[in-house]
């Protein structure tokens, strides 16, 4: 809230008229929805929120076919394994809204895939199924019928949903991977499976190495034992030690299409959002969708340097 009461002030501290500039409140549902109608007539749109609010405007910028238009955003949520990915927390930690704010008005932007998902979800982010989807939605459920927001709030939820998430792990789970679905990869028995379009992941907790939302490719992350996640935890507050870790520990698979099939329901999250009608479906088909301009911070990520 108190972004939005400032933000009048800080966009005429830098010479935009009210005339030049929208200002509207968002609900849970209907996002996507609401950036494709401001892009009709606005060039550049600014959200604040996590994974699952970026994903939504994202998903907004492509139903809009402006491939002009861009999206920035403040990062809110819990994670916020985007704002990770494009060098955009530190900053908002250290200048708030305002050094963000200054970096989106140089309108340096850059190109990220999305991914539809079953044709009923887009996936900008991450995708997972298993023990941390199971957090995802016990979260959800903590945080929903809970008084008390914030982002320490929502971290002790956070830790109440893994506690009591811990037993959850795959039956049958076999995935086949390309357009043409020749590989096929048994990671039936794991505690999860993580299929990320960025490289930052948990908050950071670990790192995948040569992922880029810029490529047409995703990356499978099979995760088989709870002691590989506090194997992969210190990876959260040292970006090297959670790259270094991934690679001994986790096998990692690059493709350009994923198609998972499984028998009775599974917990799946999209985004960081539980989406329990994809759980209940037995299939999964996951095709890249097309691309969005998003608006850089005050520095530029690994991927969108000249020499990447």
């Amino acid at each position: 809230m108190t972004i939005l009461q400032n933000l009048p002030q800080s966009l005429e501290a830098r010479g935009l008229s009210p005339e030049s500039w929208t200002l509207e409140t968002t609900s849970a549902s209907g996002l996507s929805q609401q950036v494709a109608q401001l892009l009709e007539t606005h060039d550049r749109v600014i959200v604040a929120g996590g994974d699952g609010t970026i994903g939504q405007a994202l998903d907004g910028a492509l139903k809009a076919g402006r491939r002009d238009a861009a999206i920035g955003f403040f990062p809110l949520g819990t994670g916020n394994d985007m704002a990770l990915e494009l060098k955009l927390l530190r900053s908002f930690r250290k200048g708030g809204p305002e050094a963000l704010l200054d970096a989106f008005l140089k309108d340096t932007t850059y190109d990220i895939d999305l991914w539809d998902v079953n044709g009923k979800a887009v996936l900008a982010n991450y995708l997972s199924v298993g023990l941390d989807a199971a957090i995802a939605q016990s979260f959800a459920h903590y945080r929903s019928q809970s008084r008390f927001k914030s982002v320490t709030w929502n971290k002790l939820f956070y830790l109440k949903a893994g506690i009591t998430s811990l037993g959850t792990r795959l039956g049958d789970f076999q995935v086949d991977l390309g357009s043409d679905g020749a590989t096929s990869v048994d990671l039936s028995g794991s505690c999860s499976v993580v299929i990320l379009n960025i490289s930052s992941y948990g908050g950071g907790t670990f790192r995948s190495p040569g992922t880029r939302p810029d490529d047409g490719r995703l990356s499978i992350i099979p995760i088989s034992s709870i002691g590989h996640y506090f194997a992969l935890a210190p990876g959260s507050l040292f970006a090297p030690l959670a790259r270094a870790s991934t690679r001994v520990l986790l096998p990692v698979w690059r493709t350009d299409r994923v198609q998972a099939r499984w028998t009775g329901e599974i917990p799946l999250q999209v985004d960081g959002e539980p989406r329990q009608d994809l759980g209940r479906g037995e299939t999964l088909d996951i095709r890249w969708k097309g691309q969005v301009k998003i608006l850089l911070g005050p520095k530029t990520p690994w991927f969108a340097r000249p020499d990447a």
